[in-house]
């Protein structure tokens, strides 16, 4: 028996990946908690008056990591899909796709370090009024 495939036509396309991102952002809660802590950084960006290159920096990290996470939990959704038993090559599975999480949250870690540190201390030092004089 032949499938036939519906044709999808570019706005059905992006309509289904934006309710696969709804789907992402509403179900998975390491996904909300990235998707919160990538607006505190872009508002610490905002306020820190970052350059243009470090706002290009950032936004491509934290975007990474969201996808990084959507493809993590659409592996383990595929993988829940696929076995209905405990196989050691499913745990394998979603542990190396949560494995690439892992990694891009180090990155981001590292960037936001690189970013923000001296800022930070700054701030610290000369104090929030001379700081944004």
């Amino acid at each position: 028996m032949r499938f036939k495939k519906q044709k999808q036509t570019l706005i059905t396309s992006f309509f289904s990946a934006i309710n696969g991102i709804k789907y992402a952002i509403f179900s998975q809660r390491n996904l909300k908690i990235q998707v919160l802590l990538s607006f505190i950084l872009y508002l610490l960006a905002f306020l820190f008056n970052i350059d243009q290159l470090e706002w290009i920096i950032l936004v491509l990290s934290t975007l990474f990591l969201i996808s990084a996470e959507i493809f993590n939990s659409s592996i383990e959704c595929l993988v829940d899909l696929v076995t209905n038993k405990n196989k050691i090559r499913a745990k394998l599975t979603k542990d190396m796709a949560a494995g690439a999480v892992l990694v891009s949250s180090i990155q981001m870690v590292i960037i936001t370090i690189l970013l923000f540190y001296s800022r930070f201390v700054t701030l610290l030092s000369e104090g929030v009024y001379t700081f944004w004089k």
